[in-house]
């Protein structure tokens, strides 16, 4: 079975992109995250808080450490979740 590639900077090429389109592979609907810089992960002292709160400390939390600003270009991702659940309804 042939992999296909779904290239959608050259299919809509230059210039602002739409806020939706509809995937060619399997027709959902996918949205635009415009390109920007967000805060990931944590601070140490919001993985205090979050001890304190847990009442325990759970390693999961430290991976998160440290806190920093990251930019991502504009990208598309599909409005509703993915899911395998048979009797799974959009509402």
């Amino acid at each position: 079975m042939a992999e296909h590639h779904w290239d959608i900077r050259r299919q809509l090429g230059h210039g602002p992109f739409p806020e939706t389109v509809e995937c060619p592979a399997d027709g959902a609907e996918m949205v635009l995250v415009p390109e920007g810089s967000f805060t990931m992960g944590i601070t140490q002292e919001e993985l205090a808080q979050i001890y304190m709160l847990d009442q325990r400390r759970t390693s999961v939390f430290a991976t998160e450490i440290p806190a920093r600003t990251v930019h991502v270009e504009s990208y598309y991702i599909d409005r509703y979740p993915v899911t395998n659940a048979k009797d799974c309804k959009r509402s």
